[in-house]
């Protein structure tokens, strides 16, 4: 073993195909360690995405647009239908706009926002779908304009469940 460390040292050809080997061992292993630690960023990077989703689905603003929709639903009146659901249904696919950009970004993974939420969200498109398809009712156009991703969310969801 002596005998090939010096070796190493006193030929050139040796020394500089060891010192090789050796720097490309040594840049493994930074790039093995940088790759665990972005492995771990991203996770973390998913995660602070879901929790925001989360907030944003749990907030008292969305729950309170929710029931109220919901709320209007129930009472089958046409007039409130044309008045008061179309600001609603805009307050809530603003929030689903949000989402959906956090998606799009990669800061939450769809298939688990669908699998925990999938329900409500798929109800919640349904009920608009029923709406628009009503005679004189509203079409949410200008809405769904505004929010198009939004209004995407909750197709996606939809499919998603069926």
């Amino acid at each position: 073993m002596c005998e090939f460390i010096q070796k190493t040292f006193t030929d050139p050809a040796l020394f500089w195909t060891a010192l090789e080997a050796i720097t490309t061992l040594f840049a493994a292993l930074i790039i093995f360690w940088q790759l665990k630690q972005l492995r771990r960023e991203a996770v973390a990077h998913k995660f602070e995405g879901f929790k925001y989703a989360m907030e944003l689905l749990a907030s008292s603003e969305f729950i309170e647009q929710c029931s109220k929709f919901q709320t209007s639903l129930d009472e089958r009146d046409s007039f409130q239908f044309t008045t008061s659901l179309p600001p609603i249904v805009s307050r809530i696919l603003c929030t689903l706009e949000i989402i959906d950009c956090l998606i799009t970004d990669k800061y939450l993974d769809e298939k688990f926002l669908f699998r925990i939420e999938g329900l409500k969200l798929a109800s919640l498109a349904n009920n608009i779908e029923m709406i628009k398809r009503g005679k004189d009712m509203p079409r949410f156009e200008e809405e769904i304009r505004l929010y198009p991703n939004g209004y995407e969310l909750l197709r996606r969801a939809e499919k998603r469940i069926k």
